[in-house]
């Protein structure tokens, strides 16, 4: 906007006010508007307020692009914090399963054991050297 001595004066929300995809557009073609008033304004008015119109257009840019920018940094944070939670979650199974497997090895070599004691334990014929030789 011009106020009354011809000098632009510019008023957007702090760039630190949240800000979703929605409102970016409804908030672009605004803000679009509003420089078509200062475009009129600035056939008449000279090279300083094409400068100062410049300068705004840049910083109605600048502003949606980092609320873009905010918007997607946030949206990949979500979905790190969304892949960690699942990644956790298969960890924790994983053990459970690792676990398993140990306990069924344990049986294993337990009953190998048994076996093998219970197979030592048997008369088992010996070799004679004298049918040998």
């Amino acid at each position: 906007m011009l106020n009354n001595t011809g000098e632009g004066r510019f008023r957007q929300g702090s760039p630190a006010s949240p800000v979703s995809f929605d409102s970016v557009g409804a908030n672009q073609s605004d803000s679009v508007n509003n420089l078509m008033d200062v475009n009129a304004a600035n056939r008449s008015s000279g090279p300083t307020t094409k400068v100062i119109y410049r300068k705004q257009r840049r910083t109605i840019k600048n502003r949606e692009s980092a609320a873009r920018s905010r918007a997607r940094r946030q949206a990949y944070a979500h979905d790190l914090e969304a892949r960690v939670h699942v990644l956790i979650e298969e960890n924790i199974r994983l053990q459970q399963d690792m676990e398993e497997i140990k306990r069924r090895k344990q049986q294993y070599m337990e009953e190998v054991m048994k076996a093998r004691k219970a197979k030592d334990g048997k008369k088992r014929l010996k070799r004679s050297w004298s049918s040998l030789c």
